[in-house]
């Protein structure tokens, strides 16, 4: 079929309107964006941590490392569980122990309780002890964890990190020995003392200050 040139401009004119309304119809069509991926985000937990030590701010008083001990005594009669015939005053029911340094005490260091008798014959402290630490917990959490007992020691490993500037009080609980005669516990002299040597780097041990505590027999 032939066509003249006035078909021919026609079905030109027509075609590029087709053209023409095929762009703008495809230009119309809406267009879907691709998905963007999801990024999960960590879910914040306000659960507290598994230890419930609370730790006390201090003073760091010394650029090394550096520490204080301080037993707390009772300011009432206590009875001691093991022996239901002794009722003990001045018995130390608290152990403070305070990073004034600028070292962390890590978990792990040795503290050892000390618990001597006084002979009634010499007056001279004894090498048998006379009363055992069974735990020192804070708040439920076991901050010293006794390891072995020792003649007159009780040597226990510290089961938290004490950061620098921090301290931590520690509830004590004792028992006597059953080899502990009764009439002995009249009289005890009772020391704390932490192992700082791996800390400092030479061989140092922190003391506190002693209780001497007295017993009601019967």
């Amino acid at each position: 079929m032939t066509m003249n040139r006035r078909q021919m401009v026609i079905a030109g004119a027509l075609g590029t309107g087709a053209t023409l309304a095929g762009a703008s119809a495809a230009q119309a069509a809406p267009t879907r964006r691709r998905p963007r991926p999801v990024t999960a985000r960590p879910v914040s937990s306000s659960r507290p941590t598994d230890s419930s030590v609370v730790f006390e701010s201090v003073p760091v008083v010394f650029n090394e490392a550096a520490a204080r001990l301080n037993l707390a005594p009772s300011g009432s009669i206590v009875q001691v569980p093991a022996s239901a015939r002794v009722r003990v005053g001045d018995m130390p029911v608290r152990l403070v122990i305070v990073n004034d340094g600028s070292r962390v005490i890590p978990a792990g260091s040795t503290v050892t309780i000390r618990a001597r008798r006084t002979n009634e014959d010499t007056s001279l402290l004894e090498t048998a002890g006379c009363y055992e630490l069974v735990s020192g917990t804070s708040h439920g959490a076991a901050v010293l964890r006794p390891v072995r007992f020792a003649g007159t020691d009780t040597v226990c490993e510290l089961g938290v990190s004490i950061p620098a500037g921090r301290s931590v009080s520690v509830d004590l609980t004792w028992r006597v020995p059953v080899s502990v005669p009764v009439s002995t516990l009249s009289n005890a002299h009772i020391i704390a003392k932490l192992d700082m040597t791996s800390i400092a780097g030479e061989y140092w041990e922190v003391q506190s200050p002693e209780i001497s505590t007295f017993a009601t027999i019967g």
